[in-house]
Parts: C-alpha cells; sequence; structure tokens
C-alpha cells in the first residue's frame, strides 16, 4: 500500500513545484487537484457499473477495444476537457497564460487525475489477491500505474493546448477526438496480460510527440 501512496504523492508535489517555477498560481494548482478530485468519482463509477459490459453478437477482443471507445475514450476524456474548458487559463479577450503555460496546468491536472485513478487501482487488485488469498504481482502494476498518469497527463494536455487555440480564435471544433482516440488505443492495448500491453508504451510516446508537434505548429504559425 505504501508503493503506491508514494507512486500517488510524488508526482503531484514535484508537479505543484514545477507549476510554481513556470510562472502558474500555487492557487490554480490546488484547483486543478481538486478539480481530480471531483471526477474521480463519476469516473470510478462509470468504470465499475460497465466492468462486466459485452455485446455478445462480437468477438472479445471487439468487446474490449468498444469498452476502451466508450468508457476510456469518450467518457473519461470528455469529462476531463470539459474539466479543462473552465480552467482560468485563456479567455477571450484576456489571456491569464501562455498556451505552455496551459498545456502544463492542463497535464498536471491529468497527472492527479491518473495518481487517483493509479490509487483505486491498486486498491481494487489488493482486494481482489486478498479476496483469492494470493500476492500481488508488483512489477506488472506499478507499469500500469505509470503509463496511465503519463497518458492522462499527456491527453489533458492536448485538450489544454486546443482550447487555448479555440479561445485564442485559432479554431479547432473536434479538438476533442485527438485524446479519445489516445486513450482507447492506451487502454486497449495496456488491458491485455500479454507482450501486447507493452504497445501501450508506443501510444503514451505518441502522445508526447503529438503535444510537441502541436508547440511546434504553434510557433511556425507565430512567426
Amino acid at each position: 500500500m505504501s508503493i503506491s501512496i508514494v507512486l500517488t504523492s510524488l508526482p503531484i508535489i514535484a508537479g505543484i513545484f514545477i507549476l510554481k517555477a513556470c510562472g502558474i498560481k500555487l492557487s490554480h494548482a490546488f484547483l486543478a487537484i481538486l478539480a481530480a478530485l471531483v471526477i474521480i468519482l463519476p469516473i470510478s463509477l462509470v468504470q465499475y457499473f460497465t466492468g462486466n459490459i459485452s455485446v455478445p453478437a462480437l468477438l472479445p477482443v471487439l468487446n474490449i477495444f468498444l469498452k476502451s471507445l466508450l468508457v476510456y475514450g469518450l467518457i473519461e476524456e470528455s469529462l476531463k476537457t470539459l474539466t479543462i474548458a473552465f480552467f482560468p487559463n485563456a479567455l477571450k479577450g484576456k489571456t491569464v497564460y501562455t498556451e505552455r503555460q496551459c498545456a502544463l496546468l492542463a497535464f498536471f491536472f491529468g497527472l492527479t487525475l491518473g495518481c487517483f485513478e493509479s490509487e483505486v487501482y491498486f486498491f481494487s487488485h489488493l482486494l481482489q489477491a486478498q479476496s483469492w488469498g494470493a500476492s500481488l504481482m508488483y512489477k506488472p502494476i506499478i507499469f500500469r500505474m505509470i503509463t496511465i498518469d503519463l497518458i492522462h497527463g499527456l491527453c489533458a494536455a492536448i485538450s489544454g493546448i486546443y482550447i487555448w487555440k479555440w479561445h485564442n480564435n485559432d479554431q479547432h471544433t473536434f479538438f476533442i477526438i485527438s485524446p479519445v482516440i489516445v486513450h482507447t488505443f492506451y487502454d486497449f492495448f495496456a488491458g491485455f496480460q500479454t507482450s501486447l500491453k507493452y504497445f501501450s508504451i508506443i501510444v503514451v510516446l505518441y502522445a508526447l510527440v503529438k503535444c510537441i508537434s502541436l508547440f511546434e505548429k504553434q510557433e511556425k504559425d507565430s512567426d
């Protein structure tokens, strides 16, 4: 249990110091933490009640993909994007933060949400292991927890960049699609117990490259 608490707490604490060093108000950092706490409840409830949902006519692998798309992609990323849209980042006619600062604050929010979700993930597996009289396999669980944190943070950063652009009249009507697709494929691969789960690392790296490419595009447009 102490391992999960450390993995949950350290990124959040480090993130607060990084945000402060980057000129983001501490009050806004704590608002991001509070927002993550607020939406972790509906996300956890959705995951719990959709745990065994499947379409009998579909192959098992297609059911896994469908659940990844609807629950982890569409529902989770929609909630995150709607939350980020109300952050004190860049309102029309009044820029509070730069694009990079907005992305960083959104990344911190997503990272925090990922940390809370990781704690729920660890706790559920701990209870399951105890009910079976078995011991936890820490290595795959820690791997999943770390990648959960990163994919939540990167998807939130992508949404934060698009929202900043939207607030600044650089319209992106379908900006939510990219995080939905990324999170869908991450969860699809991460759910496997075979070596296929390592394809989730490729998805995480793709999300990182996507963030970098969006920054580079913004700099070119500004020249």
